[in-house]
């Protein structure tokens, strides 16, 4: 284990008690250690070497010149984790300069981290205020009875906000949501009576593919994942809801057709609007040609909808936009283009995509491949590209979606941005911490093949990280009182401790010592261990 140069604040002056109790001082803090959380963090850069210097008071040293080697004590702390998972980390200050990494650059599965690329691509392409749309147009003129003498046809671009009442009411009424209605009603506004043809939904813009390489079938049964389609409602489920029942009785099911599933829904407003549909509600294999244009309805604002992505880490709102992203941009919404799109959006942050693999848009996929170096960058990026735009759209340390439960009365409440990332054996996080002159550290872990017994333990070390980091915008230390046992200085009536002249039989005298509170400063981990105090300038 690397040294961590201690420091001590002692009662007693300079000389034999000081040079004693630095040496003290480390031993006691590595018994205090517990044995299986002792071992060496992975591939750690190496942090400045401990110096002999005579110690000093624990607040006097600069904790972000420290920093590396506060670091490396917490890590350090963490051997069970260490020692059975593979964990990389990485931490950058605001302009993405590295000052400490372990592993930063394994490509390992990001879970739901891989959202930020996700919001990355599709702000580089809408940027915040952009909106998806969803029209309808006729293939035939309306006429002075209201009557269209054909279809009226739906097309999809990618909008993952589409919602029914019924969805809105009962399922997630806090989600961003495009009504259906809306749809509906602009097509009566446009003074429609009557479809002699069918009502056609388009959703073909994603191409033929519904799901992800790499997902589960478990994944489904949990609705964690979703069947895409350009064109979808109510994230791809097929919602019934019984209100006849007290309280009302919700069935859900995952829709084996979203494009058609949408144009049932827009049928089903249309008649309770009045609108007359003659044939049928289907779904075409693509779109037509020399149409005459009704009306369309628009998305919220992308800082709402990603927004609401990122902090509550939606998984259908990811793989959907990922792909609306790159169809805006090349007219193909397919995974591959998707990969494409956020290849370039990364490009443009100047990330190295070396490694990178985009299966989704969620971080679903257990093929996805994410170094905390390209999370961490990105995270920079978008700081450094829209401020405290892209900050509000991520989750906050103890007020807020996936964060919201974590690190409550610490430091760092309030004032860590992130994004968690969760699977069955990953543990994730990127984001920043904030300092009051807006300063910020950056930094980001995975943590893959994570034992069941341990998880917590990934979690706990992410927010350890995130507690050293606002410690250094604050200029602030751990430290905890000890009591030592030190020589008892000359002149305090202990027995002479010179050696025994050589040609002497008798034995040399035994030094005594006493016991001494010292104030050292403290490694962590934090949130598993009392007993420390938090030190800063202003104290």
């Amino acid at each position: 284990m690397r040294s961590t140069v201690m420091h001590a604040r002692v009662g007693a002056g300079p000389g034999r008690l000081a040079t004693a109790l630095a040496g003290m001082l480390v031993l006691a803090l590595v018994l205090g250690q517990p044995a299986a959380t002792a071992a060496q963090p992975v591939d750690a850069t190496p942090s400045p070497p401990g110096t002999d210097a005579p110690p000093k008071d624990a607040t006097a040293a600069d904790p972000a010149t420290d920093l590396p080697a506060r670091l490396d004590a917490v890590m350090a702390r963490f051997g069970d984790l260490t020692g059975s998972s593979t964990v990389s980390v990485v931490v950058t200050d605001d302009q993405g300069e590295r000052i400490w990494s372990a592993g930063p650059d394994r490509a390992l599965m990001p879970a739901s981290t891989m959202k930020v690329l996700t919001a990355a691509s599709v702000l580089d392409e809408f940027g915040p205020t952009g909106v998806v749309h969803t029209g309808a147009a006729a293939t035939a003129p309306v006429d002075g009875d209201g009557v269209v003498d054909g279809d009226v046809v739906v097309v999809g671009s990618g909008d993952p906000t589409l919602t029914t009442d019924d969805y809105r009411r009962w399922i997630y009424p806090s989600r961003p949501s495009t009504e259906i209605e809306g749809l509906a009603d602009t097509i009566v506004a446009a003074g429609i009576t009557r479809i002699t043809g069918d009502l056609v939904g388009d959703g073909s813009r994603f191409g033929p593919s519904q799901t992800a390489a790499g997902w589960p079938e478990r994944y489904f049964a949990d609705f964690d994942a979703h069947r895409l389609a350009s064109l979808s409602v109510d994230t791809g489920r097929d919602v019934l809801v019984d209100e006849s029942s007290s309280p009302p009785r919700v069935v859900m099911g995952h829709d084996a057709d979203p494009a058609l599933g949408a144009t049932v829904a827009l049928a089903e407003a249309l008649a309770d609007r009045g609108v007359t549909i003659d044939r049928y509600a289907r779904r075409s294999l693509g779109p037509s040609a020399g149409m005459v244009p009704l009306g369309r309805v628009k998305s919220p604002p992308m800082t709402e909808v990603l927004g609401f992505m990122l902090r509550e880490s939606d998984n259908h709102m990811a793989d959907t936009l990922v792909r609306t992203a790159a169809l805006r941009e090349t007219g193909d919404g397919s995974w591959s283009a998707a990969d494409g799109r956020v290849r370039e959006a990364l490009d443009g942050l100047g990330v190295d995509t070396g490694g990178l693999v985009v299966a989704d848009g969620s971080g679903l996929s257990r093929n996805n491949r994410v170094t905390p170096t390209q999370l961490v960058l990105t995270d920079v990026g978008l700081t450094t590209a829209f401020g405290d735009t892209w900050s509000s759209m991520l989750a906050v340390g103890g007020e807020s979606g996936t964060l919201q439960n974590r690190l409550l009365g610490t430091s760092a409440q309030g004032r860590l941005y992130g994004k968690t990332g969760t699977l069955a054996d990953v543990r994730a996080l990127v984001g920043h911490v904030v300092g009051t002159d807006d300063a910020r550290y950056h930094f980001a872990m995975i943590v893959n093949d994570v034992d069941t017994g341990i998880r917590y333990l990934a979690s706990v070390l992410a927010d350890e990280l995130a507690l050293v980091l606002t410690d250094a915008l604050d200029g602030c230390r751990r430290v905890r009182e000890v009591t030592v046992e030190v020589p008892a200085e000359e002149g305090t009536g202990a027995a002479d401790a010179s050696p025994a002249p050589e040609s002497s039989d008798a034995p040399a005298p035994t030094e005594t010592t006493t016991a001494v509170p010292a104030t050292v400063d403290d490694p962590g981990p934090y949130l598993q261990d009392g007993g420390w105090q938090r030190v800063c300038p202003d104290d």
